[in-house]
């Protein structure tokens, strides 16, 4: 499973870089035989103003070609990673379709 960090509109940092690499393999080391590729996109939205700005987007390709994209805006973007990597250890669509249908019969109701 390889993990990119990319950063735009901002500088970037080796930090949040190990913080953020770390934080999604370990929440998704589980998965790791059915993810091709995993990207964080770390943005800076209104520059150096300050405030909620920080957006982090991150994208999963899934084995069979499908992708899962999460996105989360916050003044902290460890914040964002950790929110990230949290709901992405619990989603469903990385695990097996018959769970994946199960679980969506069981919200359903």
């Amino acid at each position: 499973m390889n993990i990119y960090i990319i950063f735009r509109d901002r500088r970037p940092s080796e930090s949040l870089a190990w913080f953020a690499r770390r934080s999604l393999a370990f929440a998704l080391d589980r998965f790791a035989p059915r993810i091709g590729e995993v990207s964080l996109r770390v943005a800076d939205i209104n520059g150096p103003k300050g405030g909620v700005d920080q957006a982090c987007t991150l994208a999963i390709q899934v084995a069979g070609g499908s992708e899962i994209y999460l996105r989360d805006v916050d003044s902290s973007p460890e914040r964002c990673v950790h929110r990230l990597a949290r709901s992405e250890e619990h989603t469903s669509e990385l695990q097996s379709p018959c769970n994946l249908v199960c679980r969506l019969l069981l919200e359903k109701k």
